[in-house]
């Protein structure tokens, strides 16, 4: 985890592809709310207006300059690359911000465990949305009056999030780059913020919306200036963002998840995730390589499936399944194991934020046949996530 920032420095990384208009609103507003020290760089996404020409007016930006418009992805990553600030906030152009929302978004870094930060917003899908924000979105001084008192309201309230959208995103700068940042494969954009918060939550960060920043969106803006269904981006980026982590949508929060490997398991399978279904928050399948309907099953019942691959490393399978999780606690099983006990108690002992244990030897009692004694033995089955991991080929 990153060392806790006080102060932090901040880079603010804006990309610019034609729609001048709003690039320069957002530069206007932004100027009057940066700190002494504080970054600027705009990358120009490939422009055929006059934002190049323009953006030489502006002395306090680091500009820079691609000849054809990289993708939302790579133009981020560009500017993060010569981030010189502990935290990059990336910023569409569509924004207008207002005095405070810096510092609102900074507070919750003082927690070493955040990785990512959130403002409120009038224009955003998700928990960050504010519903009907009582002000005229033609005038800047509306909004700042708006702001002003919203973060008067709201001035240091945090909470929790499994997703925060890419308007307005601040994240610890050597976490982003440690994470390689996003993922360029996304194109011109959509559902690389969406990845990118799966990396976090799965590295081992949390991901929280400061309830006092507000800022101003006009969503796809910038789309819709050059022609772009944005639409359609989305629709098209799932498909990419559901191989990567086997839902098309961003995890929801949770305690527990149950991960599981499997291969044709369809006739098992079923009866194991029913066992797990009044405990689990979520459900990680890894299959490798199933040829019968263990995938559509365990898809059918709300697991989250990666089809994958079998190469005779039981570890390498574990450890696929254990990196797209995303709860506190991860409870691992085979597709012929039933889940017994009591699971109110379960989750009592596993939330306990004072406990300092980090793994559970659970008794496994397996059944061996008409005619044979049963038998017992004990595994380490339950830990916390991010500090077990699966070792050697076989057991």
């Amino acid at each position: 985890m990153s060392t806790q920032l006080s102060p932090p420095r901040v880079t603010v990384a804006i990309l610019a592809w034609n729609a001048w208009e709003y690039t320069a609103r957002c530069l206007a507003s932004l100027r009057l709310t940066l700190r002494d020290g504080d970054q600027v760089v705009v990358v120009d996404n490939g422009s055929s207006d006059l934002t190049g020409a323009l953006l030489t007016r502006y002395p306090w930006l680091q500009v820079l300059t691609n000849a054809a418009n990289q993708g939302f992805a790579k133009g981020c990553n560009q500017a993060a690359a010569v981030a010189s600030g502990d935290v990059v906030i990336f910023l569409n152009n569509d924004t207008i911000l207002s005095p405070g929302w810096i510092e609102e978004l900074l507070e919750p870094f003082h927690d070493p465990e955040v990785g990512a930060v959130g403002p409120r917003s009038n224009d955003v899908s998700g928990y960050q949305k504010i519903d009907d924000p009582n002000y005229a979105a033609s005038s800047l001084a509306s909004i700042d009056r708006f702001a002003t008192s919203w973060r008067a309201a709201h001035r240091g309230q945090v909470s929790e999030c499994p997703r925060l959208v890419g308007f307005c995103l601040a994240v610890r700068t050597d976490v982003f780059r440690a994470l390689e940042g996003f993922d360029e494969g996304y194109g011109l954009g959509g559902c690389e913020d969406d990845d990118l918060c799966m990396k976090l939550r799965t590295g081992g960060y949390r991901l929280v919306v400061a309830h006092g920043s507000f800022v101003h969106h006009e969503s796809h803006a910038t789309f819709r200036a050059n022609g772009v269904d944005w639409y359609e981006q989305q629709l098209k980026n799932q498909q990419r963002f559901l191989q990567r982590w086997g839902s098309a949508t961003v995890a929801p929060l949770g305690l527990l998840s149950v991960c599981l490997i499997v291969k044709d398991e369809e006739a098992l399978l079923g009866a194991c995730l029913e066992s797990v279904a009044g405990v689990a928050d979520e459900i990680v399948v890894y299959d490798t390589g199933s040829s019968d309907r263990t995938v559509e099953i365990a898809r059918s019942m709300g697991a989250r499936v990666i089809e994958g691959y079998w190469d005779d490393s039981f570890s390498r399978a574990r450890n696929a399944a254990l990196a797209l999780a995303c709860g506190t606690w991860v409870l691992s099983l085979d597709a012929d194991e039933r889940l017994l006990g009591n699971f109110e108690a379960l989750r009592a002992q596993i939330s306990d934020v004072r406990s300092e244990i980090e793994a559970y030897l659970v008794a496994i009692e397996n059944l061996h046949g008409a005619g044979n004694a049963r038998s017992v033995h004990t595994a380490i089955r339950l830990f916390r996530r991010t500090k077990c991991t699966w070792r050697h080929r076989l057991h």
